[in-house]
């Protein structure tokens, strides 16, 4: 159960309420009256250090009714810094206010403007600090009072409320405080010292967090460029083995894909060469003792490889290619040991 403690300023007289919170509404624990002068100081309190709201009266505060054409509270706060230049006597930095929305007239809003000068605010909360008291809420039992059926003669001829009224108007301003002047530079420090920690713990949170995700970013990126290091160790041994004359390995990929291409240009050489059918014709031919070792067939080309007991034959087998294919020619012939002739011989389609 939480205690709060309310602080009734009156003319000649200060009214010490003390409250406790309990199933959702302020019950009384001790009512308190007794004579006060703000010429003098504020008496000693038996409880310090409790959440302390106080009410100004009438006679501290200053009021201007204006007309707007919105009613957002935040807006209107903004707005009035410069119109009430134009309308107080005072320098608009030298004051404090908060306002009330009172009603509307056609698509205006009318505003009830209370202001009090920060000199003697600053007097009120050092005196108040003093007997160990630092309010939450600065308000108004008054204000409240006047803002039910606005009638400007409230304000010049205020009604005088009994206790029991001002009490169970100061539960309702516990609640849901109509102004609060405890604001700018005077604004509760213990409450934005909350928010400040409140705020400084969730930056370290989202470091705390922002840090995490970056070392599991790194691990996950360690994790995979070691993987990468595997599959590509792996994807070079696989190319060595289909490749084994390849020294100049840069690229296992590209140079996957290059022979691919290369295999896809003579798979249209096999499709419409049939090398059945160029051997039958070679076997025709007459070959006096010529052996053909080895028969390629690349694009167009046919290339013939063997060996001969001499040029002579050699150059008989060219010319009966030479009734079957175009260009042949006998691009390269050498002697070997046992009087043979190694013999190349290239023809087109």
């Amino acid at each position: 159960m939480e205690k709060f403690l309310f602080l009734d300023i009156k003319d000649g007289e200060l009214g010490e309420y003390l409250f406790v919170y309990k199933k959702g509404k302020y019950e009384s624990l001790n009512i308190k009256n007794s004579y006060f002068s703000l010429e003098g100081d504020f008496p000693n309190f038996t409880i310090n250090n409790i959440n302390t709201c106080i009410s100004l009266p009438l006679n501290l505060l200053n009021f201007r009714v204006l007309e707007l054409p919105f009613h957002d509270k935040s807006r209107i706060n903004e707005i009035l810094r410069f119109d009430l230049e134009g309308i107080i006597l005072d320098d608009i930095s030298n004051i404090i206010f908060d306002s009330v929305i009172l009603d509307r007239v056609e698509d205006r809003y009318k505003v009830l403007v209370i202001f009090i000068e920060k000199q003697r605010l600053r007097s009120i909360l050092t005196k108040l600090n003093a007997k160990g008291i630092d309010p939450f809420c600065i308000t108004s039992i008054e204000v409240r009072n006047i803002v039910k059926d606005f009638d400007i003669d409230k304000i010049l001829n205020p009604i005088s409320l009994k206790n029991e009224e001002r009490i169970d108007i100061a539960k309702e301003e516990l609640k849901a405080p109509t102004i609060n002047l405890r604001k700018d530079e005077f604004v509760f420090k213990r409450e934005f010292e909350k928010e400040k920690k409140a705020f400084k713990v969730s930056i370290i949170l989202l470091i705390l967090l922002f840090s995490l995700n970056l070392i599991n970013f790194f691990i996950n990126f360690m994790a995979i460029t070691r993987e990468s290091k595997v599959i590509k160790n792996d994807i070079r041994k696989m190319y060595q083995g289909l490749f084994p004359q390849e020294n100049n390995i840069f690229n296992e990929i590209y140079q996957i894909k290059s022979h691919i291409r290369e295999l896809e240009e003579k798979e249209n050489v096999f499709v419409s060469v049939s090398p059945l059918e160029i051997l039958i014709e070679l076997s025709r031919l007459k070959r006096n003792g010529l052996v053909v070792s080895e028969l390629a067939v690349e694009k167009n080309n046919i290339i013939i490889k063997g060996e001969s007991h001499s040029l002579s034959i050699i150059k008989d087998f060219r010319d009966g290619l030479n009734k079957i294919y175009r260009d042949v020619n006998i691009s390269d012939s050498k002697e070997l040991v046992q009087e043979k002739m190694a013999f190349t011989i290239i023809a087109r389609r």
